[in-house]
This record gives structure tokens, C-alpha cells and sequence, in this order.
């Protein structure tokens, strides 16, 4: 979900960066964010900060079998190496 919320506040302070470079909110992927780090903060102290004021906080709440599933079939159904997992995984001859 986190990766999906990155990638429509990226849409939203890079509107037309992101669709002039054929980037889709459904497409967007944990390890090539058209933004970065962007708009990502490990500290919510920082965050507000930069932020300011005013600001909207919000909330998002997953039925936990939804979570559960969706993260099971990201994980084990459709998980892609990326390019850099890829070379590793062969270095190593697993």
C-alpha cells in the first residue's frame, strides 16, 4: 500500500513529469519510484515539519485478510527480482 500512496503523491506534486514520462499510479514499482525518496519521511517530527502548516493528515485502514492476501500474492504469486536481485541471486549460483 505504501507503494501505491508514494506513487499518487508523486502524481500529485509531478503531475506532468510523471505522465509526460508514461508512469501510471497502478505501475509503479517500490524499487524504481519516478520520485524517489521524494516525498517519503522516517521521521514524522521532519515530515511536519517540511510540511508545515496548513496540512491534511490522513489515515488508511486494510481489512487485515485483504493485507494479508494482497501481500501473499505480491510476495510469493507475482514477485519479480529486480535487475540488481537478479545479478546477485546468479553470483551466488542460487
Amino acid at each position: 500500500m505504501s507503494t501505491t500512496i508514494d506513487a499518487i503523491f508523486c502524481y500529485l506534486t509531478n503531475t506532468t513529469e510523471f505522465a509526460n514520462n508514461g508512469r501510471t499510479i497502478s505501475n509503479e514499482d517500490a524499487n524504481t519510484r519516478f520520485c524517489g525518496e521524494q516525498n517519503r519521511y522516517l521521521d514524522y517530527e521532519k515530515a511536519i515539519h517540511k510540511v508545515g502548516s496548513p496540512r491534511v493528515q490522513f489515515v488508511t485502514v486494510r481489512d487485515p485478510l485483504q493485507r494479508f492476501i494482497s501481500g501473499y500474492v505480491d510476495k510469493c504469486v507475482r514477485w519479480k527480482l529486480s535487475p540488481y536481485d537478479q545479478r546477485i541471486k546468479k553470483a551466488i549460483g542460487s
